[in-house]
C-alpha cells in the first residue's frame, strides 16, 4: 500500500463483544486521543465471542 493510503476495519458490537488474546487492560477512563493512541499501538488479535454471530466492515481508503 501506498503511503496515503488506508484501510479501516469497523467491527460490529461494540467493545464488550471483542476480547483480546492478552491480559493489558483498557483504560477507559484516558482522554479521546490518548484511547485512540492506545488502540492504534495495539498487537493483539481480536477474538470474538463464538456463539453470537456478528459483522466486520472493511474499507480501503485511497489519499
Amino acid at each position: 500500500m501506498a503511503s496515503s493510503e488506508q484501510v479501516r476495519i469497523f467491527l460490529d458490537q461494540g467493545i464488550s463483544y471483542w476480547a483480546q488474546n492478552n491480559r493489558e487492560l483498557f483504560d477507559f477512563h484516558a482522554t479521546a486521543k490518548q484511547q485512540i493512541d492506545a488502540i492504534a499501538r495495539m498487537e493483539v488479535k481480536a477474538i470474538g465471542h463464538g456463539d453470537y454471530p456478528t459483522q466486520v466492515y472493511i474499507r480501503f481508503e485511497r489519499g
